[in-house]
């Protein structure tokens, strides 16, 4: 089974915060539970696990991140088969394999 790996902020997931002035967990689980979905990309996620294949959400989010992200992708319908939380705090990925949504 082929399996994708889908980044949430800024591809499944607008990012529109005002980061500087988060000073708490709490402000960035409010910004988290209301950030405004891209319906495209979310469209070709269930396209591809409707196609049997394996959907890892994949995220730079925090441990601590988890039962609100979860929470959100439940809500906004967004079907996974594993959520990961705490990739590497990078600018840029350089990957052999990468695809950007539009490509799907």
């Amino acid at each position: 089974m082929r399996s994708y790996a889908f980044d949430l902020d800024g591809t499944l997931c607008e990012e529109n915060g005002n980061f500087e002035s988060f000073k708490t967990q709490e402000d960035w689980h409010n910004y988290y539970k209301d950030c405004k979905p891209i319906t495209k990309t979310i469209n070709s996620l269930r396209f591809l696990y409707s196609a049997k294949r394996r959907i890892i959400i994949w995220s730079s989010r925090r441990s601590e991140d988890f039962a609100v992200t979860k929470k959100w992708l439940e809500q906004n319908r967004v079907p996974f088969h594993e959520l990961v939380l705490g990739k590497l705090r990078v600018d840029f990925y350089v990957d052999n394999n990468s695809l950007k949504a539009e490509d799907l």
